[in-house]
């Protein structure tokens, strides 16, 4: 946030947050990029931070110094929650008693 005042950045653009979300802080407009894959379902955030939770993408437009930047639906994505497949997503290593058998 200190880095994106001190030079005056305009846009931060991001995503792998899954959420959707777009607000602007202390002069600059924060674009969260929301999932194309999978929604955060509430055993992963019974807590969920700010934004919507939403499959889509962002659709930017850069002009010169002008920008546009749009949160959209994509037609055809399929609601699935990582919370069903969290463990195929992201496998634990196995631990030193098993990784032996």
């Amino acid at each position: 946030m200190e880095l994106a005042r001190r030079y005056s950045v305009a846009l931060v653009g991001s995503g792998h947050l899954h959420r959707a979300h777009d607000f602007r802080y202390d002069g600059c407009r924060y674009v969260w990029a929301p999932s194309s894959a999978f929604l955060v379902g509430p055993a992963m955030a019974p807590s969920p931070p700010p934004g919507d939770n939403r499959l889509g993408a962002v659709l930017y437009e850069f002009d010169d110094r002008i920008f546009e930047a749009e949160i959209i639906a994509v037609p055809g994505l399929a609601a699935y929650f990582i919370d069903d497949v969290v463990d195929e997503v992201y496998p634990q290593p196995a631990t030193a008693s098993t990784s032996h058998r």
